[in-house]
């Protein structure tokens, strides 16, 4: 996948940002292992191309259509046997947070009120409420999902969403993404954007201008 652009706007860009919002389910929380858990294999491999194969699905599919039924079609589509409950349904076990993630969080809002953070989930409200309350317990002011809005990320509609629910305009904003596509849509939508691996770094100079 194509790096971003240079020219693309980012948090290092002249703006400083008052909200933060995270694409939950790459940036947040690793449910590699819940998917993994509802494989018949067990094995780490099956649970991976299974978390794949949502993440890609749901991208693809724009209008919200039942999160649920999305998971048990990406499980069919690569021949991945199921065991026991499907992802999620059977609570938060093997939900993790993204190594540093909390401890990032923490530093963006660190009791002074310079930052609002949310959160977009790519999922049903319950699975992104669910999440969030797992790996950002009390750390985010909102949680939006694609069930909440109607719609899917990277379409438009989610993004607008975010900024509504956060009571911001695109400019003061920065959506935290995993890939270059999200980061394209992302800043297609007014907003910057930033690669999460890149957000440390950033963040210092962010943090040197307030």
């Amino acid at each position: 996948m194509a790096a971003p652009s240079q020219e693309t706007p980012s948090i290092e860009s002249g703006r400083n940002p008052s909200v933060f919002i995270f694409d939950l389910l790459t940036t947040l929380a690793d449910t590699s292992e819940v998917f993994r858990l509802s494989t018949a294999s067990g094995k780490q491999s099956d649970g991976k191309a299974w978390q794949d194969r949502i993440v890609h699905e749901t991208s693809q599919a724009g209008a919200y259509v039942p999160y649920e039924t999305l998971i048990k079609r990406t499980a069919a589509s690569i021949g991945i046997a199921t065991s026991g409950p499907l992802p999620f349904d059977g609570g938060w076990t093997g939900v993790q947070e993204v190594p540093g993630a909390r401890k990032l969080l923490q530093r963006l809002n660190d009791g002074r009120g310079e930052h609002r953070l949310g959160a977009f989930s790519n999922s049903s409200s319950r699975v992104g409420d669910g999440v969030a309350a797992k790996v950002a317990p009390g750390m985010l002011d909102a949680v939006i999902t694609a069930e909440g809005c109607g719609f899917y990320e990277p379409r438009a509609e989610a993004y607008q969403a975010c900024l509504k629910a956060m009571k911001v305009d695109a400019t003061a904003a920065v959506f935290v993404v995993s890939n270059a596509e999200d980061f394209m849509s992302a800043k297609n939508s007014g907003m910057a954007a930033i690669l999460y691996r890149d957000l440390e770094e950033q963040f210092v100079s962010v943090m040197a201008r307030l």
